[in-house]
């Protein structure tokens, strides 16, 4: 992979392997801890492990009293091959969104964070932090309330333009005993309160869709790295649902891009195959759809 044509707007966060601590780089590679000073390679979400550079271990000092350090970098442990090498320890990459970066204004962190997701997803999901559930809850509920709200919007301004093309779907029984106007009345209801509610449910649609995504991810991983992760990489794939503020076919993109997105986030965080994050992300709702289908 080359580094040069990944595209990062922000200064990448990184915990030394040496001293644990966090600092911030622009670049992959072999670089220097600016706290500790010890040597440490950065490699890209598919970093492989043959671009490592060898360090020539340190020569044993002539006292036999004093043991030889394990690198040649004070305070860095080295790795060792089975050649006998020393290897330069990785650094482990930990990207903060920029909508939890304080500093500026939220208008402008959430526009640097859909451009951060849209640009470069993979190396954004492969180093997100999930030590906690953080500000990704705000910015997963932000996205799915507008996508309800803009819905329900277009919805509504459909009904009213042609309730007649409702009336068209719907197969009313002789003995029904309701009327046209009551059918449209019940569904202008319905669209208004999901406009009025799109805050609760857009925050009811981003939980229940990290617990399905999870429990695919439980049963499909041989390992994972918990909810925390499975949630942060729902949450951020959510991004385009932004697409729902275009009238009528911006539900269509945003619903299938935030598909497409979800399964290369749950890949990433979680280290799984293509294959297995898009079952896990498919397999349970495509079971939610057919229950809600065949309930009516």
């Amino acid at each position: 992979m080359d580094t040069s044509e990944v595209p990062v707007d922000h200064p990448l966060l990184v915990r030394c392997a040496s001293c644990e601590r966090n600092f911030e780089t622009e670049r992959f590679g072999r670089q220097t801890c600016p706290i500790c000073g010890a040597e440490i390679f950065l490699e890209t979400p598919e970093g492989e492990p043959a671009t490592q550079e060898p360090v020539e271990k340190t020569p044993p000092p002539a006292d036999p009293g004093v043991s030889p350090p394990s690198s040649q970098f004070e305070g860095t442990p080295a790795i060792e091959t089975n050649a006998g090498e020393a290897v330069i320890p990785h650094a482990r990459l930990e990207i903060a969104p920029a909508w939890e970066t304080p500093g500026t204004g939220l208008a402008i962190r959430f526009y640097q964070t859909i451009r951060q997701v849209l640009s470069a997803p993979s190396l954004l999901f492969y180093g997100l932090k999930i030590e906690k559930f953080g500000r990704a809850t705000s910015f997963g509920w932000i996205l799915c309330a507008l996508a309800v709200f803009f819905s329900m919007l277009y919805s509504l301004w459909s009904l009213d333009q042609d309730p007649q093309a409702l009336l068209q779907n719907i197969q009313i029984p002789p003995d029904a005993g309701t009327t046209p106007e009551a059918i449209i009345e019940a569904v202008r209801s319905r669209l208004l309160f999901g406009l009025y509610a799109s805050p609760l449910l857009g925050l009811i649609n981003l939980c229940l869709s990290a617990l399905l995504y999870h429990l695919g991810v439980w049963l499909l991983a041989k390992k994972h790295r918990g909810f925390i992760a499975t949630f942060r990489a729902t949450a951020y794939a959510c991004t385009p649902l932004i697409f729902t503020v275009v009238p009528f076919i911006g539900l269509l993109l945003g619903s299938l891009g935030t598909i497409a997105l979800q399964i290369l986030a749950l890949s990433s965080i979680h280290r799984l195959s293509p294959l297995r994050a898009s079952l896990a992300v498919i397999l349970p709702t495509t079971a939610v759809l057919l229950l809600i289908i065949t309930s009516f």
